[in-house]
């Protein structure tokens, strides 16, 4: 039966209760199928049946072929279902009080010690390469072990990291670091400038096997094709050990920020000579970060302790720290509730209500730029028509999904979320109607009817929120001759399968703590490691190269607003909306701070135990 069409703008009862709703379906059937099991002796309750089933079989169906009898000439005897009716009331009752005390599935809630800061994360990776990070998950654990130039406070603003002080040539272009004194790796090794170099020509060298090394293209050569340690044109230099000098091609006022993301860390170059690509698996990983590795239990626990050689490692609050990760969607609020976890980084939208309702002080909203859109393989021949793609974009009804989100969600219909200095691109002037109408018509055009539909498969995750989504996607999809089905996978195998170009349509996000559109639209660029849509339009690539080179903020914006109705304009992608994000910290958990950069760093947040009640004297 196809879902009520405003069901994704509610969250229903049984989800608020974390209960799956296919559960209540059980006491429902046994109202029509215990009643065939009757005794044979109550031939007149089989014959009612019988006349019942042939009633309903015959009535109104959703294609509208037959019409229900005005009425059934036969009384159905409501005695002979008081038995099972009373059976389903008991059951429904049953699952409605033991909602909330439904016990944690041990196999998806790992279990972590009590004093560590313990994170319910999405998932945790195989290795722990930043050069090769793509995921917001990824990003996070590796923050807590790598420190690069430039750090952040609880605040999200920037502090010294590796380098105690830097200088700015006056035209914006060279940057001077200094390096702290006796920097070491966490196995002793002296660290020096040597080890940043070597770190970024390697990044560059990986090419498209380091997504966010195009991030870093503005430094002069990085577009240069070059082997791991060759700094031959490229514009860095380490002419002693504590000092890096980098130059840029054009100025970047937010190129100190970009040096706290992953991709700037250094990596220790006697560690990948010794053991190769392996270098970066829990047992041989080198860090210079706060943290460390203790140990990694399957793909649900990941332990780490205080790395004794950090720099600062009296100002590293928590002595241990433990990433966990649960593959029941329903498991955050209650592993919460129980104590196992302390924050939860992502929080599911269909359980926003509840930890509204149940958990006070828990949730905190993180006003991160970001975007959720549907990604579009364009080598897909089904997908080569522009008539097709500008009719999936109209199609879409925005404003029903982000009613049902409840977590802060806008919808979108450009790329860029809105920022300092830049607006997101408007809604449609016309209803949505209008703009159905507008995408049938297309479709037509394109050859697609009922007859002849358009058959895609969309990509996601097996999560509620994911679910609601999709479905009213596929609902919006339909009125438009399109036929879609769903392929779940994991969200490594969601990864895995847009690098490889294995999908047709796909969800995707993109986070950012840049504040700059550049970093959203580089992920369409044609050199981007990170461009899985395979879309490239040199017009597009000339205009994010005009941006670069114009001189006035002004200007920037102007190439930035035409690139990105260029995307619109071609339907590169299907944009969705534009959130904050939803997490749940434990009022046991202190130095936590808001910030629109979504920075927390675990070395800045502290946790008390909660204080166990005395024990009552004998008398």
């Amino acid at each position: 039966m196809e879902a009520n069409a405003n069901s994704v703008a509610t969250v229903s009862p049984f989800q608020e209760m974390q209960i799956p709703s296919f559960r209540f379906a059980i006491p429902l059937l046994a109202l029509f199928l215990l009643p065939m099991y009757y005794p044979r002796r109550n031939y007149t309750m089989k014959k009612h049946y019988r006349h019942f089933s042939y009633c309903t079989r015959n009535m109104h169906s959703i294609h509208g072929t037959k019409q229900a009898p005005a009425s059934i000439s036969h009384a159905f005897p409501v005695r002979a279902l008081f038995t099972p009716l009373l059976l389903a009331i008991l059951y429904t009752l049953l699952l409605v009080a033991t909602a909330h005390a439904r016990p944690l599935d041990k196999a998806t809630a790992p279990a972590a010690p009590q004093d560590a800061l313990r994170i319910l994360i999405r998932t945790i990776p195989e290795q722990f390469d930043p050069a090769r990070a793509h995921t917001h998950a990824a990003s996070t654990i590796l923050a807590d072990l790598f420190e690069g130039l430039i750090t952040v406070g609880p605040d999200g603003e920037l502090l010294p990291g590796a380098a105690e002080k830097w200088t700015v040539s006056p035209n914006g272009r060279t940057y001077t670091f200094r390096l702290r004194s006796n920097m070491r790796w966490s196995d002793g090794t002296s660290l020096t400038s040597r080890d940043f170099l070597y770190s970024f020509t390697r990044l560059f060298a990986l090419g498209e096997n380091a997504p966010r090394g195009y991030d870093f293209h503005g430094i002069e050569g990085a577009e240069l094709p070059r082997k791991t340690g060759d700094a031959t044109n490229l514009g860095i230099a380490a002419p002693d050990d504590r000092t890096l000098i980098i130059r840029l091609r054009e100025p970047n006022p937010f190129f100190l920020r970009m040096l706290t993301h992953t991709g700037a860390v250094p990596v220790p170059r006697h560690a990948i000579e010794r053991h190769g690509d392996l270098w970066s698996t829990p047992e041989n990983l080198i860090v210079n970060g706060p943290f460390a590795i203790s140990s990694r239990e399957n793909d649900n626990l990941l332990s780490l302790h205080r790395n004794p050689h950090f720099h600062s490692v009296s100002q590293v609050a928590p002595n241990k720290v433990c990433y966990l990760v649960t593959e029941d969607d329903d498991n955050p609020c209650r592993m919460a509730q129980a104590g196992h976890v302390d924050i939860v980084q992502h929080l599911p939208a269909h359980q926003v209500q509840y930890a509204k309702r149940h958990m006070p002080g828990w949730l905190r909203a993180n006003p991160q730029l970001n975007t959720y859109w549907l990604s579009l393989n364009h080598k897909d021949p089904r997908l080569a028509s522009l008539k097709v793609r500008r009719a999936l974009y109209l199609s879409i009804h925005r404003e029903k999904i982000t009613e049902g989100l409840d977590n802060g969600a806008v919808p979108a219909y450009g790329l860029i979320p809105r920022m300092k200095g830049y607006a997101p691109l408007a809604a449609p002037t016309s209803a949505y109607e209008v703009r159905l109408a507008e995408a049938a018509l297309l479709m037509r055009e394109a050859g697609y009817s009922d007859a002849r539909p358009l058959r895609l498969t969309i990509q996601t995750t097996q999560e509620a929120s994911s679910n609601l989504i999709t479905a009213a996607i596929i609902r919006n999809w339909r009125k438009i001759h399109v036929f879609a089905d769903i392929e779940y996978k994991t969200f490594p195998e969601l990864m895995s399968s847009l690098r490889a170009g294995d999908y047709t349509v796909s969800r995707r996000a993109w986070t950012t703590g840049l504040p700059s559109p550049i970093y959203f639209l580089n992920v369409f660029h044609s050199a981007s490691a990170t461009n899985f849509s395979r879309w490239a339009n040199p017009q597009f690539d000339s205009l994010m190269a005009s941006a670069e080179s114009a001189r006035t903020p002004e200007g920037k914006t102007a190439m930035y607003q035409a690139a990105e109705a260029l995307l619109v304009e071609q339907a590169a992608l299907i944009p969705l909306f534009h959130g904050a994000s939803l997490s749940l910290v434990s009022p046991f958990v202190t130095g936590w701070q808001d910030n629109p950069y979504g920075a927390r760093l675990s070395r800045w947040l502290s946790k008390t135990l909660p204080s166990k009640p005395a024990a009552s004297a004998k008398e």
